[in-house]
This record gives C-alpha cells, structure tokens and sequence, in this order.
C-alpha cells in the first residue's frame, strides 16, 4: 500500500503524488492488483466544481 515518503526537494522530480493526493482529494485509497500480482490501483474522490447558474429568460 502507498507510505508517503520523508520532505524532499519540491524541485526534483518524482514522490509527490501522495502529497497531491491528501491536497486535492476528498476520500482516496489503494486495492492490490488482483490475483497476487505485483502492483496496485489507486483512487480518489474530488468534489466536483460549482457549475454557474444559466441566466434566467424573460
């Protein structure tokens, strides 16, 4: 399952997306892939935008 891992340069590239993750999501987790295979799926939940109201008509 997904550990975040230790603070690390914000400029390098990589390990970030579990911080990404706790930022924008509403709920996430992880299911291991199926059948002991090696790997994982991860979800997440985000709380869909306020859409504008359509202008009323005269």
């Amino acid at each position: 399952m997904p550990v975040r891992r230790a603070a690390r340069d914000r400029s390098r590239p990589g390990g970030h997306g579990l911080v990404l993750l706790e930022r924008l999501a509403k709920n996430w987790g992880s299911v291991p892939a199926p059948d002991g295979r090696p790997g994982k799926t991860v979800w997440l939940e985000v709380t869909a935008p306020q859409l504008p109201s359509a202008p009323q008509r005269p």
